[in-house]
């Protein structure tokens, strides 16, 4: 007996009970037609069994063959109904996977809530919060663009460099105070690389975190308020919701806004709180800051 034969060996007696699928019977019937002694097994199968049953038996073995087409019936139907069933929920996938890509593209388009192009920011600007919400001050400054404010501070370089190029005939409104801040800002920053400015603000901002870690004062939490596309330069801003405690009281009233650049980095562009039933916020604010100058 070869490996087909041994196969079709196997195959035969669903062969014979009809339970094989249409290819698997199509194999079968070929074989059968070359193959005598596949065939001569098959005869032998499809060959009902002789026993001598006693007349009690025998009653039984009517009831059961009366039951047995109703029932092979059933368990035909119960197969195609499962079958039909499997392909309406595997139909069904291609549309669910299609409905968050279909609000992601209309958010894209009203420039409103999650959207393909800041998802990723969405995502970062949650883990910013929350590595803040663990004390992790080292991660937490991970996601700070610290290109936008080392740009800001160049251009506040070129500020005062033309404060303190106004002759005070020309612009009497340049006064001396305006002047001792120019050169004061100059005198800080001037000579200051990009590097240096990284590893001073995240000292700076460490610091300032751990100042309100003293205070008792605790982020818990926060939630999604809203996000939106600044038409003026493209740029996504994004609004929370904070819950903050200082071991007393729970405040969910506080907000904060953060400015993304699609790479999962953030500025800090202010935030909210009502002054009479939120003292946390504003503290807060003041700390989530690079500067030393904490007030």
């Amino acid at each position: 007996m070869n490996n087909l034969c041994n196969i079709v060996y196997d195959l035969l007696p669903l062969y014979v009970d009809g339970e094989c699928s249409a290819e698997s019977r199509a194999f079968v019937d070929e074989h059968l037609a070359d193959c005598p002694a596949c065939r001569k097994k098959c005869e032998a199968m499809a060959q009902p069994i002789a026993i001598d049953l006693s007349p009690g038996e025998k009653e039984i073995t009517k009831q059961n063959e009366g039951l047995k087409e109703p029932q092979h019936r059933d368990r035909a139907a119960k197969k195609v109904l499962k079958r039909i069933k499997r392909r309406w929920l595997l139909s069904l996938v291609p549309l669910l996977l299609l409905i968050p890509l279909l609000l992601l593209g209309i958010n894209q388009y009203r420039g409103e809530g999650i959207s393909y192009t800041n998802l990723y920011d969405h995502y970062a600007a949650s883990q910013f919060l929350k590595a803040l919400e663990k004390r992790d001050y080292d991660r937490a400054f991970s996601y700070l663009n610290m290109d936008f404010y080392y740009d800001d501070i160049q251009e506040g370089l070129k500020h005062s460099a033309d404060t303190l190029a106004f002759k005070e005939e020309e612009f009497p409104e340049s006064s001396e105070t305006d002047k001792k801040n120019a050169q004061d800002f100059i005198d800080k920053y001037g000579d200051m690389s990009d590097e240096q400015f990284y590893e001073r603000s995240k000292v700076n901002f460490i610091a300032n975190m751990k100042e309100w870690e003293q205070l008792g004062h605790t982020l818990t939490g926060h939630r999604v308020k809203s996000s939106y596309v600044n038409e003026y330069d493209g740029v996504t801003n994004y609004s929370f919701y904070l819950h903050l405690t200082d071991g007393k009281q729970i405040v969910k009233s506080g907000k904060i806004s953060l400015a993304g650049n699609h790479k999962g980095s953030f500025y800090f562009t202010g935030g909210s709180y009502l002054p009479e039933k939120d003292p946390l916020t504003p503290l807060l604010l003041d700390r989530i800051s690079i500067s030393d100058l904490v007030q």
